[in-house]
């Protein structure tokens, strides 16, 4: 009987670690799509200093962005509204 309860313990240990362990850590893939360049840069900037974010591309004009996005194939895309 002892037997048993150890190792049903040592499965729900194991089963709680694992719940537990930290995730591996991801990155999400950002596009920005802005026409003004100085809040394009800001943007870029302010991006590039978050660990967990990869800038793929950038553009002005959505002729360029539409191009860029069906490459690069972001998991966001930031675009100006008033584009």
């Amino acid at each position: 009987m002892f037997a048993a309860a150890a190792t049903s313990y040592s499965a729900l240990m194991n089963a709680l670690a694992a719940a537990t362990a930290p995730l591996p850590q991801t990155t999400t893939r950002v596009f920005v799509v802005e026409d003004s360049e100085l809040i394009r840069e800001r943007l870029l900037s302010m991006l590039a200093g978050m660990s967990s974010v990869e800038v793929v591309g950038h553009a002005e004009t959505a002729s360029v962005a539409i191009a860029g996005i069906l490459a690069a194939r972001p998991d966001v895309v930031v675009l100006d509204i008033k584009l």
